[in-house]
């Protein structure tokens, strides 16, 4: 009767050691549920930083499209254009800051 209930008591515990193993570390199982929720995560935080930046962008847009000022200075500085008989001068790239 013991070599019974022992070999019971170890296929008993073999079948769920496996079982704990495939519910943690398994396919579907509790470690890939928490990766996938970091990711999950991750993505979302990356969405509002750029949904910030749509933000951003589209109020610029807004603002040279009203403001003639703010569209020439941006014209003048970032895309180094110039009116007719006007001079551009260019600082070398180790000198900007």
């Amino acid at each position: 009767m013991d070599k019974k209930n022992l070999t019971t008591n170890l296929i008993f515990i073999s079948f769920c050691a496996i079982v704990t193993y495939y519910l943690i570390w398994g396919t579907n199982g509790v470690k890939t549920y928490f990766t996938f929720k970091n990711k999950i995560e991750t993505k979302k935080a990356q969405v509002k930083a750029l949904e910030t930046e749509v933000l951003t962008l589209n109020n610029q847009i807004k603002q040279w499209q009203s403001d003639e000022f703010e569209l020439e200075k941006t014209a003048r500085q970032e895309l180094n254009m110039s009116c007719t008989n006007e001079l551009v001068y260019q600082m070398p790239q180790k000198l900007k800051k």
